[in-house]
């Protein structure tokens, strides 16, 4: 097997960890879903959930997906064993094999580490991610945990102007958010559960 992707959102290592789970008793949760199919890095905590596109350059895999640690888009981590003058203008491939995701600087790997084995949740399933519904009658309410909604925000690269969409269905059901000012193939996902407006 053999991948190359191009982190096309400039999504970074802070904005994967902020989302990612830290449950050890959740390892699958833990990593970096990278969806060849659907083209894009997914990361949850059960909480929130939040898909970036990337851009698949090479592919001969019948996967359709691996889970990589968050640590793999750590680029302080493998930085260190480039030249100092190198660092401003880093160049960098991110390559899947059969055994290992690897980091590439002008064809040479200067970073590895292994997959995270395990069944990642089914993140595009309908039933989880809502078909937008309009309230025209009467104002509906819904509940967002601030924290969570914060987490979220975070979770969104700020060289996107963060300019969001809120769909949903029901005030009990997920929430979608995506950005509106980037093209469809470029458009961030984000999943959020409601919280109970009593329990707020």
């Amino acid at each position: 097997m053999q991948v190359k992707f191009i982190n096309s959102t400039e999504v970074k290592y802070t904005h994967l960890k902020n989302i990612a789970s830290n449950d050890d008793l959740r390892p699958v949760m833990c990593g970096v879903y990278i969806d060849f199919k659907e083209k894009k890095l997914v990361a949850t905590d059960a909480h929130v959930l939040i898909a970036y596109p990337i851009e698949i350059t090479d592919n001969d895999s019948e996967l359709e997906g691996v889970i990589v640690p968050v640590e793999y888009f750590n680029r302080l981590r493998y930085m260190v064993a480039l030249p100092t003058k190198s660092k401003m203008t880093l160049d960098i491939e991110y390559i899947l094999t059969d055994t290992y995701a690897e980091i590439h600087w002008f064809g040479e790997m200067i970073y590895r580490c292994k997959y995270i084995e395990g069944k990642y949740p089914q993140y595009n399933n309908p039933a989880i991610i809502p078909n937008p519904k309009d309230f025209p009658e009467k104002p509906a309410e819904v509940g967002i945990n601030a924290h969570i909604l914060k987490k979220m925000l975070l979770g969104i690269p700020s060289a996107n102007p963060q300019t969001l969409r809120m769909e949903t269905t029901t005030a009990n059901k997920a929430i979608l958010f995506t950005t509106t000012n980037l093209d469809y193939d470029r458009q961030i996902i984000a999943i959020v559960m409601p919280a109970m407006l009593n329990a707020i």
